[in-house]
């Protein structure tokens, strides 16, 4: 084999494999629920207060079931729904029943 097709192979191979690692960080990301927390202090109020924010789950009823359970062991006071819960290839909605509690 010359030169140039070893070359044309490495790069075929390595292109291979960065579309790989994109898949699969694509696939747990769309699959994994996250829960990040933070801690803000005001003056304007001395009433604490525990706030959810959902989004992005764009209607993955798997992955909602997580976002809820998620949700109900955070305990919020209030739940700040921010978008993408919808996405236009899942247009089926079925029976939804959302029992927060």
């Amino acid at each position: 084999m010359d030169k140039t097709h070893n070359n044309r192979w490495r790069w075929i191979v390595a292109v291979a494999c960065v579309l790989l690692v994109l898949i699969v960080l694509n696939t747990y990301g769309n699959d994994h629920v996250k829960v990040t927390r933070y801690s803000l202090k005001t003056e304007k109020t001395r009433t604490k207060m525990r706030i959810a924010q959902i989004s992005d789950f764009h209607n993955d009823k798997k992955l909602g079931n997580k976002l809820i359970d998620a949700t109900k062991k955070q305990n919020p006071d209030l739940i700040a729904l921010t978008g993408d819960f919808i996405d236009s290839d899942k247009t089926e909605f079925g029976d939804t029943h959302i029992d927060m509690a």
